[in-house]
């Protein structure tokens, strides 16, 4: 779309593509759930997502959120641990945030991959209807200078897109 935009109708999800990104992949998955995999200019082996799953509505109290976030942080990193032993959410990285008008909590995750420092930028965005996530990982050398463009995606998603009746696919 114009300026590296994109709208996903069903989900109601937009954002802006950060200069030199691609869309690599877009899966479209029951609930409906979304999941947008990125190629990141300036690394070819980095990783970055956007993803939204719908859940049942839950209308949590403001002061709930919070640790609803850190609840789902967690529960993350723990379901990497079978393929990745030494996913680290690292402490003292955690810094709650406001996505959209919504309540988003961010934070850093340390590993390994084949043998070399890994990090991982993360940040979930609870929303009424779903949550959203969104990440870069890269060697720890690189993922500092692509923080920048990920936190422009981040910035520029929104969650209430407009939402016609139809069930088109994610337009970029």
């Amino acid at each position: 779309g114009p300026n590296q935009s994109i709208l996903d109708r069903t989900t109601g999800i937009a954002a802006n593509i950060p200069v030199g990104w691609e869309i690599a992949s877009a899966i479209r998955w029951s609930l409906p759930r979304l999941t947008i995999h990125f190629r990141v200019k300036g690394d070819a082996n980095a990783r970055a997502k956007l993803t939204f799953a719908n859940h049942d509505p839950k209308s949590l109290p403001v002061a709930d959120v919070g640790s609803w976030l850190r609840t789902w942080a967690d529960n993350t990193r723990l379901d990497r641990l079978p393929d990745v032993p030494d996913y680290k959410n690292r402490l003292g990285s955690f810094v709650a945030r406001t996505i959209d008008g919504r309540q988003a909590l961010s934070w850093i995750r340390d590993f390994e991959e084949n043998g070399e420092p890994w990090n991982e930028y993360a940040t979930v965005v609870y929303t009424e209807t779903g949550v959203g996530f969104i990440y870069i990982a890269a060697p720890t050398t690189k993922v500092e200078a692509l923080r920048p463009a990920y936190e422009t995606l981040v910035e520029s998603v929104r969650f209430d897109a407009v939402r016609p009746p139809s069930g088109s696919p994610v337009e970029g």
